[in-house]
């Protein structure tokens, strides 16, 4: 056995830490399939967009104001008074992937 790797309890609770970020995974991959088998739904509302990617809207306006989506992933639409955030459904999910830690 490597010791670099640890004790059984130690495996355990990595093991379970993998199958955790694995159900996340298979979650988005749900949601994601659903927004893509939606005609005309290119780009998403904040709420929609956070769910897909297993992320809050705090965290996605912190990330929107970082300037961490490119200008093809994210936009701003005037909607009233002010502008709403939306995201491209495919590009802002394989940004988001690149720039969470």
């Amino acid at each position: 056995m490597n010791p670099n790797i640890g004790s059984g309890e130690n495996l355990s609770i990595i093991l379970q830490l993998i199958l955790s970020r694995l159900d996340n995974i298979d979650h988005s991959i749900n949601d994601l399939s659903k927004t893509k088998n939606s005609p005309g739904k290119t780009w998403l509302k904040p709420a929609e967009f956070a769910s897909i990617a297993g992320v809050t809207t705090k965290t996605l306006r912190r990330w929107v104001a970082d300037g961490r989506f490119s200008e093809k992933a994210h936009r701003q639409v005037k909607q009233g008074a002010g502008y709403v955030n939306q995201f491209h459904n495919q590009l802002a999910l394989s940004e988001m992937q690149r720039i969470q830690p």
